[in-house]
């Protein structure tokens, strides 16, 4: 069974403790992610929110990014993250699955107003140690033409070290 917490316990609320609640995407420029795959295509984002928030890539399900956490990394009270554009292009159940090193916890936001001047973020599920071994796991339905982002980050600061983000469809 998987259990999610609440947003904002479990050293969670890592992107909403960092990203500002309005955020200016959509037609601004900077960098955009590809169309990876069956014609998901991300938007531009503005280059500030890309190092606010600490984006390390776009992916769609199926995919297994790698990365560190490690102290140069975006900062939420001291909690050290990176984060995952997610796109689908159709409803689709999904699970977020990280593997580390050390106690990490996953954040999983969606982006409403994308395309507007004053978009925002909205909670959706947080994680702790559902995966075993302090690992977290998240499974949600995301929906089409909608922006997620998953963060990845350490349950304390100490928390620091490679991780894999296993994206899958159910």
């Amino acid at each position: 069974m998987v259990r999610n917490l609440p947003l904002g316990r479990a050293a969670v609320g890592l992107l909403l403790a960092a990203v500002p609640a309005a955020v200016a995407c959509g037609d601004a420029t900077g960098p955009a992610g590809g169309g990876l795959n069956d014609g998901v295509e991300f938007p531009p984002l503005a280059q500030d929110i890309v190092l606010d928030a600490c984006i390390r890539g776009s992916v769609v399900p199926d995919a297994s990014p790698s990365g560190s956490i490690e102290r140069e990394d975006c900062n939420a009270n001291g909690l050290f993250f990176e984060t995952y554009r997610v796109r689908v292009n159709r409803r689709t159940d999904v699970d977020f699955e990280v593997e580390s090193g050390f106690d990490s916890v996953l954040e999983l936001v969606a982006i409403d107003n994308f395309g507007s001047a004053v978009p925002s973020l909205r909670p959706i599920r947080a994680d702790d140690n559902s995966a075993g071994d302090l690992n977290a796991l998240i499974r949600s339905i995301l929906e089409p033409d909608t922006e997620y982002w998953i963060a990845v980050g350490g349950r304390n600061p100490l928390q620091l070290g490679s991780y894999t983000l296993r994206i899958e469809e159910n």
